[in-house]
């Protein structure tokens, strides 16, 4: 027997509980949250475009990571150096990522000056730099451990 159909099934399909109650869910969430995984990727290089065209840190950030990449490159430190130092540079990115896209979001909710807007944007600015730092610092005892070693 199939699944049971009809404009009541796919009316309750659309409803999720939110404590004891039921709130109906939008058609456009419904949409968004289906997309064929080919178009959410391609949403997802979308984003990552807009933010290199939009962003000088994510830039800067990009450059700096493929210049330690060469570094490495050069280098040759062991496996898990490189490993370390991969992660490091993806996770700056998604931390410059996520600070960007909530800024956006932000500036488009609270278009004014705002010390709660700026708090907040002061502390993602922190987010990145806290991961900028040590991601530097996993850099440099990787440079440090392989010149030793040679």
């Amino acid at each position: 027997m199939g699944m049971p159909s009809g404009p009541l099934v796919k009316e309750a399909r659309t409803q999720r509980r939110i404590g004891s109650a039921v709130a109906d869910q939008p058609s456009w969430y419904i949409k968004m949250k289906n997309q064929p995984f080919f178009r959410k990727l391609r949403n997802a290089s979308a984003g990552i475009h807009f933010a290199w065209s939009a962003e000088q840190s994510f830039r800067t950030e990009v450059f700096l990571g493929i210049g330690t990449l060469v570094a490495f490159a050069i280098l040759r430190p062991a496996a898990v150096w490189w490993a370390l130092i991969v992660l490091c540079i993806t996770l700056v990115l998604v931390a410059e990522l996520a600070n960007s896209a909530i800024e956006m979001l932000a500036d488009h909710l609270h278009p004014d000056l705002h010390p709660i807007v700026g708090r907040v944007k002061d502390m993602l600015a922190g987010m990145v730099l806290v991961m900028s730092c040590g991601a530097a610092v996993v850099g440099v005892i990787a440079l440090f451990d392989t010149l030793m070693r040679s």
